[in-house]
């Protein structure tokens, strides 16, 4: 098996996601939930940071995050450590469509495994989906962002489990991206902590990670 890169498209990617999605998984769409968490803080500026927690102690670490607001980097917990993982939640709720959404699933799925040593073709189908998956985000993300590497706060589908199977062709990829997906989806929320939670003007510190088009 030898499948070209220019042998199928983004729009081929995304209408087999659609169609996996819908007829396989019974998913309507595969946006994670967020939860809007306020947080007391009485120092300067606000605080406004999104994160991926496991939907279970979401709660159980507000008091735990608004007595770590003062630590640089979050340090003292893993859940507030990752900035990888904080780029991902950040792309996800800017993400404006389905397919943008799609689109990061995808492309942080393929970024994830990109060190993992695979098999061929597992590796190539891999490199390939995620490419442009990347490069439709490009059309509306910018492109800084995607100099780095991306995480989700778990990959239920990881190398160990496709070093055991061999992709016939690039589907294979977006199948087990959705299963992924969909597992994070129900077990992980992105939560936003917000000391100004009825304050809809976003911070001066807000990343805007979309172009200006």
């Amino acid at each position: 098996m030898d499948e070209l890169y220019d042998s199928f498209s983004w729009d081929d990617i995304y209408s087999h996601w659609r169609l996996s999605s819908r007829e396989v998984l019974n998913i309507v769409d595969n946006y994670p939930a967020v939860c809007k968490v306020k947080v007391q803080y009485s120092g300067k500026g606000r605080i406004y940071s999104h994160f991926w927690l496991e939907s279970k102690q979401i709660y159980s670490l507000v008091n735990e995050f608004s007595k770590m607001v003062s630590v640089p980097l979050y340090q003292q917990n893993t859940a507030f450590s990752d900035e990888r993982v904080m780029r991902t939640a950040e792309l996800m709720i800017q993400s404006r469509t389905e397919e943008e959404c799609a689109a990061i699933w995808l492309f942080v799925f393929c970024d994830s495994l990109g060190n993992v040593d695979l098999p061929y073709p597992n590796s190539l189908l891999i490199d390939y989906v995620g490419a442009k998956a990347r490069d439709f985000l490009q059309k509306t993300y910018q492109e800084w962002q995607f100099r780095y590497r991306h995480r989700f706060p778990k990959l239920f589908i990881d190398g160990n489990i496709l070093r055991n199977v061999v992709f016939e062709n690039y589907k294979a990829v977006i199948d087990y991206a959705l299963i992924n997906a969909f597992m994070i989806c129900k077990n992980y929320t992105i939560t936003l902590f917000d000391s100004e939670l009825e304050n809809e003007a976003l911070p001066d510190s807000y990343r805007d990670l979309r172009k200006n088009i």
